[in-house]
């Protein structure tokens, strides 16, 4: 991928973001041409565009949250999550308890401010905030935020578990599309723009 970092394209690569890798006798890594042109032509975003973009595809939210997670990692978790990040052969599976890992993998367990806490656990029945999940800056799924997982909460003590549902038609919009997140930290909490 031209004019990326090879550590990006490696955690890509380990995320299966890539597409199916072929390995030469000299370990080089190749991959489908057709899926490095998409991502090579996809859209970038910094913050104040992507923002915007959600906000003029009709997320009304307070806030959206960006998951800045790494190729799956194994773990021995809360609630029996075996693994931590993200892997888009899980994703894609069509194995729905493959599926449900990655769903616990990206819905367990973070570190939430007081705030941002209180917002989660103040959204009415029908309300949802967007979850954004990028590896490696990329897109690569989203989820929405509608509460919090109480029992697993208090059985990791000072970091939160959500309770989820799957993405609204505002996902395939920004879907492997490029995301500068900037620095800071694994979970990122930005404000919508408000009417």
């Amino acid at each position: 991928m031209v004019g990326r970092p090879l550590a990006q394209v490696q955690i890509l690569d380990r995320a299966h973001a890539l597409g199916q890798a072929y390995t030469t006798g000299a370990k080089s890594r190749y991959y489908p041409y057709e899926r490095i042109v998409e991502l090579a032509s996809a859209p970038r975003w910094d913050k104040p565009g992507f923002v915007q973009r959600l906000a003029e595809l009709g997320i009304r939210a307070q806030k959206v949250v960006v998951l800045r997670q790494i190729d799956a990692q194994p773990t021995a978790g809360p609630a029996g999550r075996t693994w931590y990040g993200f892997d888009m052969a899980a994703e894609m599976s069509e194995d729905a308890a493959v599926r449900a890992g990655q769903t616990d993998a990206s819905r367990m367990v973070w570190k939430v401010s007081s705030s941002n806490l209180a917002l989660v656990r103040s959204l009415a029945p029908g309300q949802a905030l967007p979850l954004v999940i990028t590896v490696g800056g990329l897109v690569v799924a989203g989820r929405e935020i509608i509460g919090v997982d109480e029992a697993v909460t208090a059985e990791v003590g000072d970091l939160v578990a959500f309770e989820v549902q799957d993405a609204g038609p505002w996902l395939e919009a920004v879907k492997f599309s490029w995301l500068n997140s900037g620095p800071g930290q694994p979970i990122l909490w930005w404000d919508l723009p408000q009417e």
